[in-house]
Order: structure tokens, then sequence, then C-alpha cells
């Protein structure tokens, strides 16, 4: 997807674990080496490469201070600085995804395997720190003739489970109804019409997320797993949602449901997994109300003072789309992150729970002032433990200059710190033409955000911006 244009009640141990944000909308009382942060903030951000590409991604490697992985559509480059200074080690490819596993191997998007961009999701890997790549490997059968669904792979992305090596790929696809097959007459009538939009529909609720699993190091991967169900069936997002992450051995993805037993929806699912996306084990998070289209046209009134998307092929935004954003604990069993946006667009609400779904926090409210769109956010847990939430505040509405910020909960603490403005400058913004993607990770002292500009000129640059938001080593 590129440039489209466009209570339950609390658990002890996570019970008062999370407060408000000190932003526009709500002040907490920081601690005072959270208050010294956020009077000083370190920041870096530069533009990586004048490519003409975005939707670029990021990731840390977990036992080399300052080793970065990067991708995005025009190359995959290497940082052993922090990510002051960037070396190109292979070509990009659309859609990109990278990961790193905790032995150093580096796993990205294959620009050589297939025929196509999207014609099954080719991923190859470097033990070498990028240096000499493998042979691209397929992750997804293509095409999936015996359901029908001949064309429209899309939007694939990596997850490491780092006790295990598990590596997950995930992957979108637009055509097949939402935890159904061809077997019944209605499924057959949106079969085709979801095959006549091949992307999103505000129409037809069509599209649904599969994950596959490799225990042998990305060298070959085991069958496809959709990660909804007919009774928890995905919703309007086109299978964008329900991207799956993994930690101490267990899969976890979060995405919204048309239908729940005994729920009045659209919900908020976290499930879980212990086979690879075999079974799941779901959760409806209770105070969630998450904002999604259920109906034709719904893009009109999301926000009418904006000109509208293709609407009915592009149900909603790329924000909305790609949520809910869902982070694993690498380093506390059971314990997991989920992000929304709130129905203004203007703030964030962040879940936790630490039993893995059974009990979940109050939501903690992010966001930079109530008069501005946060948009294309992304949530990450940093090596040492540390959560990481990153977004562009837009100012005003999608499409105006924004700027890009940051808030962390330290490894430990029950609260975040004042959220930390990355980005050295306000891009001007691109009426709809914006990325479909921002990204973030983080190691024990560092936030790293990358994101798509335009500071470097008319056209879209990946670039990339760090927050030192504790001492190192």
């Amino acid at each position: 997807m590129q440039d489209l244009g466009r209570r339950a009640g609390l658990r002890p141990a996570i019970a008062g674990r999370l407060t408000f944000v000190a932003t526009a909308l709500s002040v907490a009382v920081l601690s005072p080496a959270a208050a010294a942060a956020s009077s000083a903030p370190r920041t870096f951000d530069t533009v990586m490469q004048k490519a003409r590409a975005g939707e670029p991604v990021i990731a840390v490697d977990p036992k080399v201070p300052g080793l970065l992985l990067e991708e995005d559509s025009a190359a995959i480059k290497v940082s052993r600085d922090y990510g002051h200074r960037w070396s190109v080690v292979a070509s990009g490819q659309v859609d990109p995804t990278v990961a790193i596993d905790s032995d150093g191997r580096f796993i990205a998007h294959s620009a050589t395997g297939g025929y196509l961009p999207l014609d099954g999701f080719w991923i190859t890997t470097s033990t070498d720190e990028g240096a000499t790549w493998s042979a691209p490997v397929q992750t997804f059968q293509y095409p999936q003739i015996a359901k029908g669904t001949p064309i429209a792979w899309d939007r694939p992305w990596l997850g490491v489970d780092a006790s295990t090596g598990t590596i997950y790929a995930s992957i979108a696809v637009h055509t097949e109804q939402p935890g159904a097959d061809l077997s019944d007459a209605a499924t057959l009538v949106a079969f085709a019409g979801c095959h006549a939009t091949l992307f999103t529909n505000a129409l037809l609720s069509c599209g649904r997320r599969y994950v596959s699993a490799s225990h042998d190091h990305g060298q070959s991967f085991g069958p496809a797993y959709p990660i909804d169900s007919a009774d928890y069936p995905d919703t309007m997002t086109g299978g964008f949602s329900g991207i799956p992450v993994a930690a101490d051995g267990t899969l976890a993805t979060s995405y919204y449901a048309s239908s729940a037993p005994r729920r009045q929806c659209p919900c908020l699912i976290f499930e879980t997994s212990r086979d690879d996306g075999a079974n799941w084990a779901r959760h409806v998070v209770a105070d969630a109300s998450p904002a999604v289209p259920t109906g034709p046209l719904t893009v009109l009134d999301d926000n009418p003072s904006r000109a509208p998307y293709i609407s009915p092929v592009i149900s909603d935004s790329p924000s909305v789309e790609l949520g809910p954003y869902i982070a694993a604990d690498p380093t506390r069993s059971g314990h997991f992150a989920v992000m929304i946006q709130d129905p203004s667009r203007t703030r964030l609400l962040l879940f936790q729970t630490g039993d893995g779904g059974a009990h979940w926090s109050r939501p903690a409210v992010l966001g930079s002032g109530p008069k501005n769109t946060v948009d294309r956010p992304w949530l990450a847990f940093a090596t040492g433990g540390a959560l990481i939430a990153f977004w562009r505040s837009d100012h005003s509405q999608e499409g105006d200059p924004f700027t890009t910020w940051v808030a962390v909960e330290p490894a430990g603490e029950h609260r975040f710190a004042a959220p930390v403005e990355v980005s050295g400058g306000v891009s001007p913004g691109s009426d709809n033409l914006q990325d479909d993607a921002s990204f973030v990770a983080g190691d024990d002292s560092n936030a790293y955000a990358v994101w798509g500009d335009m500071r470097a000129g008319n056209q879209i640059e990946p670039w990339f911006g760090s927050y030192r938001y504790a001492p190192a080593g």
C-alpha cells in the first residue's frame, strides 16, 4: 500500500499503571527524571536518502548497540552509529518490512523475489550485517486458487519472537471475505464485488489477514492461517489490520471485528496463539470503542472538511486501516499493548494487559493538541522493555503540515513521560497524497522513528528521527 492519495477489571499488577500524558489535553505529575528529560530532549533527525521513496520501516539489533536496519521502497540501509549515517546495502521493495532476530540475522522484503511486488511476499536474509543476502524465499504461496484468490495480496509485515527465533510473516488478502469462505451464496456475491475493486471497499466488508511462521531462520514457511473467524470477522479494513507481533512463544495480534458473541460492535479484538495461528484465544477489549466505518460511504462523515477518499473504493484513512497498533514486551511474559485512535482522531488511546488479554488497563491518552489530528502512528516495545508510541501531529487534519512525536514509558515505570517532538522542523504536508505508514522501534536508551517527509523537496522521502530517553549503558 503506497501513497494511495489518500473495564474489564484491572489486575493488581497493572492497576493504576497508566495515567494521562502531559499534553494540551491532560496534565500528569512527572517524576524529576522525566521532567528533566522533557525539558531538554535529546533528539536528532535527518533525511535518509533523496530517493522519492516512502513508508520506511526500521529494526534494532538486540545485541549490537547502535546497529539499525531500515528499508523503504528504494533501498535497504544499515547504520552502525545510532542512525546518524546510513549505507545502502541492497535494493528496497514496495511495502517494505524488516526485522532482526536474536542472532543478529537481518530479514527484509526482497526486491528480487517473484514477478510482481505482491505475488506472495518474498523475503531475504543476511547473517553478515547486510554485506550479503540470501536468495529470496516465498512466505505465502500465490495464487490461492482453492480459495478463489488469484490476486490482491497486499501489505506484508514481519515479526520475530526473540525467545524462540520464530519468524512470522503476514499479508492482507483484499478479495476474501472476513471470517468466511465460498460455501454460501452471500459470500459468493461479496466475492464478486470485492474482486471488482481489488482493494478496500466502503460498500462491502472485504479482506482478511493471514500469518505464516518459519522455524528454520526464514528458509521456509508453514501453512497460512487467517487471524479472524466467522464469530469474530474482520471489518472494513481490507485486511490491512491485525499485524502480528510475538514474544515468549506467544503470537499475538489485534484487529477490528464487525461482530462478536454477545457484543455490540465494531469491537477491538486481541488474540493470542501458541501454535503459529492455527488456533486463537480471543478477547474483546471491553472499554475500547473503536471508530471504524461500517457502512457505505461512511468516509464522507469521517471528516467533512477533508476532501473524501476515492469512495467507495477506500473506506478510511490508512491510519485506521492499519490499526489497531500492537506491541509485545520481550521482557515480561503476557505483557502486551494495543493502541487505537479516538473518534475525534485527535488522541491515541493505549491499553495494556499483563495477563495475555484477560484484563486490561484503563487507556492512557496520548496526543499533541486538541486541534491536531494524530496520524500514521506506530507502537513498539524496545529491546529493554520500554514502551514507545509514535505519531504524526497533523496541524488540523490529514494532509496539512505536520510534526512527529514520541512518548516513552520506561521499563518498570507506571506512566508515560511527556511527549517529545522528534522532527526538527515542520513538514509541509501534501493534501491527501501522504505516506501510508510510519514506524518506531527502540533499544535500552533510544527511540528510533522513521516516516515519510517532504522537507527535502516536493516528493516524500524516508526520514529518520531519534530520541535518547535514558542514559546509555
